[in-house]
Formats: C-alpha cells, structure tokens, sequence
C-alpha cells in the first residue's frame, strides 16, 4: 500500500497536480520591478514588471498580481509556468492587547471582579479552538470588487476553568482583570498569495497585464488675460492605488479604450474562484459595480463635440489606425496611496468670444412635440437638451497632441470666470468651449402652426406612411433678440427641427444630421451668425413642414 501511495504522489507531482509538502522547498526568492506603467482615464493601467532569473528553477515572487481576464502575458528567452499558490504567513501587524482576552490570556491563570458577583473569581483562562477557516474567508478580496468577508463574531464571554468548574464571565460584566504571567504572543497567520515562476533557463522575464487601481484624471485651464490670444495649459491628476512605483516609466494614454474583460478577474488571481469568474463574465459579479462606474465615466470623457514636466513626448499618429495617444511623463516615484498632479502641454491660440444658442429639436421620431428636453441629451455635446444661451470661446487646438475630453477652468486676469467641459479635439481642430450663461443678451424663441382658414383651423395635408396617418404642417418660427451689453456680439445661433425646410431670414445654413435616417423627418439643423450692436433688436423668422403622426 505504500509503494502505491508513493507511486501516485510521484506521478501527480509530475503532473503539476501536487506541489511539494514544505511551502517553498527548492525556491528561490525573487523581486520583480515596475519597469513601466501606462494609465487610461477608466482605472485601468497596463503594467509591465521585470524579473531576472539567475538559472532554471522554481522563483517566489510575493508580488501577486490581479490582473483582467486575458491580459496576463510571460515574455522570456525560454518556457516558464506560472502558478499561483496560498499559503500561511504570520500576520504582519499584531493585535492591540486587550481586543480578545480569550487568545492573550489562554493557560493564564487570573482573578477578576465582576459587577454581578462580589467576590472575585480566579481561574486559568481555557485556550480556544480554532476552527480553520477556508481560504476565501482570510484572503484579502479584490481592492475594487465590493466584496467584504463578514468576520466571525466574537464569543461575548471569557470562559475560565475554576475550582468548581467552568465559568463563563460576561465580557461587558468585566471591571478589573489581573493576570499571573505575561500574555500570548499574536501567533495569527493568514494565507498570502505567491507567484510561482518555473523556469527552464536564465534570463530576464517581463510580465504584463492590466489592472485596476491606478489611474490619471485630465484637467484644463484657460487663461483669457491677453483679449486677442488664450493661453491654454493641460494638466494630469495621477492617484496611485495599485501598489509602489520606483523610478518606473510613466505613460497617460488619451483616447477611447476598448477593454471588454475590464470588469472580469482572471482565475489565475489569488483572490478568484470560479463562481465569481463566471459571474463577472455574465455581468453579475461585484467588479461590476466600480468597474461600470469607470467604464461609464470614460465614455463620458471621450465624447466629441463637432465644433510640472517638460514637454510631453507624444507618439507620432499621422497615418495611424488606433487613436491611442501615448504621452511620457518620464520615470516616477510613486508610493501606493499617493497622488500627483502636473503639467503636461501648454500653448497659446487665438481665439473669438462669441454667444451660443442651441436650440434643440422638440419633436419625437413620429413629428409630435415633447416637452422633456431636460430628459433627452444632445449626443454631440453629452448635455441635456436645454434652450439656453451662452457665452463661449472658439479657438483651435494648438496643443501637440489631441485635447481629450476634461473639466476646463476659465479664468481671466486672476480671476475665476466659468468651467464647462470640452470634447475631444485633434490637433489644429476647432473648439467650442461654453463659459457661462449669457444672461445679458435677451433671447427668446416661439414657434406656431400656420393658421389657414377659419380661426382656430389649420390646413392639413393627410398622408398614409407605413400604414400610419400623418398630416403635414407648415410650422412658424421667430428668434427675438436683444443685446444689452455696451459692446457688440456675436451670436451663432442653431435650431435644429424635424421636417423640410421652407425658407427663412438671415441666410441660415442648413445641414442634415444622422438621426434623420431612423424617423419619418429629416431631421434638420438652421445655423445663423449674427451679430447684434449694443442695444439692438432683432427678430430672425424662418418656415419649414413637418409630417405629425395622428
């Protein structure tokens, strides 16, 4: 029966399906460095660590990595298996004296006062059994998954063996405790993750993944000091939660990321099972949780609108296919917990104040009208629909690099003047960048069915559509304005509507948008750019039709 005992070990060792008996028999310790980090705006950064191994072997590695589901890669001159294995190690922080009497006083013979007996009570404090409890009870989750292993309660009692017998004290009853002897020593240990590199030759190593943790947030500000030329500076927010960072190669990365596994730990984490493996890759997981929130502050970054370090260095993109900008902020020294933030592009533009009124479409796909705009947003700028107008800067780009989607802050001889948001915008494009309401240029816009006939009747042309009854309206608009200011603006004004355009004052230009291929309408956007004198009035009429389903 030995022999057949030995014989099956020996074959499920040569398998890999049992490790050695003794935790790190053969094993070599290693450490491995960041040697570089390149951060998406998601929470997301691709970490690339090296390890130099001095001959074929086993290697420890006590940095464990949580990598996304399908990012982690070995890269080496020859084979290597990479396992990931728990085991006990002494806790590294002791228990403050006092918080479990049980464990500190086990075999110590004490004498106490109670407040529900008047004589004291003396006895040897029984030592407790320890239930072992399963590896996914004592290792640390996930920083970002939400899960949180509920701690056993503790017993309410100091259980004593007197005399008489056992006696059970209530802990909350305690008033003094004196002890004979000195308390136990924290012998806690919990399971800790390591990383197993079995490896056939020496050489250098790199391993790569992606995780969360670490992560940059973009900023800009726009100085409006000089009246003919802005000058525009961006800056990056950098916070470190994945671990430390030494003299390690930096990178933010500006673009759209499409990382479909992000919110799925791979089974080779420490901390992964496979219920919440599949769970995750059904949507169902806790990773879910932070990780749609980053997924979706993300796609809110790098929407497009239509209209300190030394100078980064910006990878060129003429001709590229992938619109990732990668800009190098150098080698960096980062502790884990810590935040830094710096100046990444400066540049000056010329730039025009003008007035901003959009006027969204009011109509549903079927002609008829809505009055939820506030609920609706504007898929070209990510705002809600609201007809309110504004003071804005156009300028273009004059950046090196691609202005990404950020908070940008207005400020003006010292002084803070407005902060709004501006889109993604490629080198040398124009931007539109809104600063504050407008408050002080009047502006109101009202709009009626053309009334034929009898007063209260209009004329109606009846069409059939996909089997559904439409009846065609020719619709009046008016744009009043009025400017009190002591100085001229200009006001590029836009309404966009359903239907076909008739005519209108001002010489609007007229443009088709993409949502028209799925509704009954065209639907259409009127652009005006007028520019109104201190004082002046004006009323701007225009005419289209529009099919109303009934």
């Amino acid at each position: 029966m030995r022999r057949y005992v030995l014989t099956l070990a020996l074959l499920l060792s040569a398998l890999g399906l049992v490790w050695a008996s003794e935790p790190g028999e053969g094993e070599k310790p290693a450490s491995s460095k960041v040697v570089s980090v390149a951060l998406f705006k998601n929470g997301l950064a691709v970490v690339k660590r090296h390890v130099t191994l001095d001959g074929p072997g086993t290697y420890r590695l006590t940095d464990v990595p949580e990598p996304v589901h399908g990012t982690f890669w070995i890269e080496s001159n020859g084979a290597i298996e990479v396992r990931v294995e728990n085991r006990d190690s002494k806790a590294e922080t002791p228990s403050p004296l006092g918080q479990n009497l049980q464990d500190e006083l086990a075999g110590l013979k004490v004498t106490l006062q109670s407040r529900s007996t008047k004589s004291p009570i003396t006895g040897v404090v029984v030592k407790p059994v320890k239930k072992e409890a399963p590896a996914s009870e004592v290792l640390t989750p996930p920083e970002y998954s939400g899960y949180r292993p509920t701690p056993e309660p503790s017993s309410r009692f100091l259980i004593l063996k007197t005399e008489k017998g056992i006696s059970y004290v209530d802990l909350g009853d305690i008033v003094s405790l004196e002890a004979e002897g000195q308390p136990q020593a924290d012998t806690r240990t919990v399971k800790k993750p390591v990383l197993l590199l079995i490896a056939e030759k020496a050489g250098p190593v790199q391993i790569s993944y992606l995780a969360h943790g670490l992560s940059w947030a973009p900023s800009y500000k726009v100085d409006l000091t000089n009246p003919k030329t802005l000058s525009i500076e961006q800056q990056a927010v950098i916070r470190n939660e994945l671990g430390d960072l030494a003299d390690s190669d930096v990178s933010i990365i500006s673009g759209y990321p499409s990382v479909q596994f992000s919110h799925v730990v791979s089974p080779l984490a420490a901390t992964q099972n496979w219920t919440t493996f599949f769970q995750q890759l059904n949507g169902q997981g806790s990773y879910t949780g932070v990780a749609g929130i980053t997924i979706q502050q993300s796609a809110a970054y790098n929407m497009r609108a239509p209209g300190g370090a030394s100078a980064p260095v910006v990878a060129p993109n003429a001709g590229d296919t992938i619109d990732l900008i990668y800009h190098s902020i150098g080698k960096r020294t980062l502790k884990k917990g810590s935040a830094v933030a710096l100046s990444v592009g400066k540049a000056d533009a010329d730039y025009e104040r003008i007035v901003d009124w959009t006027i969204p479409d009011n109509r549903d796909e079927w002609g008829n009208p809505t009055s939820n705009n506030g609920r609706r947003v504007d898929p070209s700028t990510g705002e809600p629909l609201q007809d309110d107008v504004w003071d804005a800067l156009k300028f273009k780009n004059p950046l090196a690099f691609p202005m990404t989607t950020a908070p940008a802050m207005v400020t003006s001889a010292g002084k803070f003047n407005g902060q709004r948001q501006v889109f993604w915008t490629n080198k040398g494009e124009e931007a539109t960048l809104r600063v504050n309401k407008a408050l002080s240029i009047r502006a109101r816009h009202v709009e009626y069915e053309n009334q034929q006939g009898a007063p209260g009747n209009a004329e109606r042309d009846v069409t059939y559509i996909g089997g559904r009854r439409f009846r065609k309206v020719t619709v009046n608009g008016e744009l009043r304005l009025c400017n009190h200011r002591a100085a001229d603006a200009k006001l590029i004004i836009k309404r966009q509507f359903s239907g076909d355009y008739l005519k209108g004052d001002a010489d609007p230009k007229i443009d088709l948008r993409e949502e028209g291929v799925w509704t009954v309408n065209k639907r259409n956007e009127l652009t005006w750019t007028i520019t109104l004198k201190p004082s002046e009035e004006r009323v701007v009429k225009y005419q289209y039709t529009v099919l109303i389903n009934f």
